[in-house]
């Protein structure tokens, strides 16, 4: 974003949003990793065998993945990612 220069008020209001929706999504990343640490240490401390149950586990988090930005005058995708009837 360092290389952005908006033209006008909207663009830089814009700009401002997309840095603050970055510096929530990084401390809520921050925060899971924080709490999937605690949470195995917890149960290594306790020997439980829970992770072991199929279907429970470690606290994961999925790869974030972005988008390329659509070039200028293209349609906003308002679609899904994933084809329809794949799982998700």
């Amino acid at each position: 974003m360092a290389t952005v220069r908006p033209a006008g008020p909207v663009e830089a209001a814009r700009k401002q949003l997309a840095r603050d929706l970055v510096a929530e999504v990084r401390e809520v990343d921050a925060r899971l990793a924080k709490l999937s640490t605690q949470i195995s240490q917890t149960i290594a401390e306790h020997g439980s065998r829970l992770p072991e149950v199929d279907g429970v586990g470690p606290v994961w988090r999925p790869a974030c993945s972005v988008a390329p930005a659509a070039p200028a005058g293209s349609p906003p995708r308002l679609h899904s990612p994933a084809t329809p009837g794949s799982p998700r």
